[in-house]
């Protein structure tokens, strides 16, 4: 079962990394999802629980994330 994406802003083909996160959190609510990009996102681009990466990112930006997201997910199980 997958828990977690972690996707680009930048996808190949019409549908980009936020608007995956958004049909995401639609299908599967409680599945986790970290966006990275280059540019901070509006507040309308990302689902509430839907975390945000800044690229370039060190690898413990990285795993603060991932923590933060399991950290979010146990927290509404």
């Amino acid at each position: 079962e997958t828990q977690l994406v972690v996707t680009d802003v930048q996808l190949p083909g019409p549908m980009d990394g936020y608007a995956l996160a958004r049909l995401l959190d639609i299908k599967w609510p409680g599945m986790g999802v970290v966006v990275v990009g280059t540019r901070e996102p509006r507040p309308e681009d990302l689902p509430p629980r839907a975390h945000f990466l800044l690229r370039p990112y060190s690898r413990s930006s990285l795993v603060q994330r991932l923590v933060s997201f399991w950290e979010s997910h146990l927290r509404f199980r």
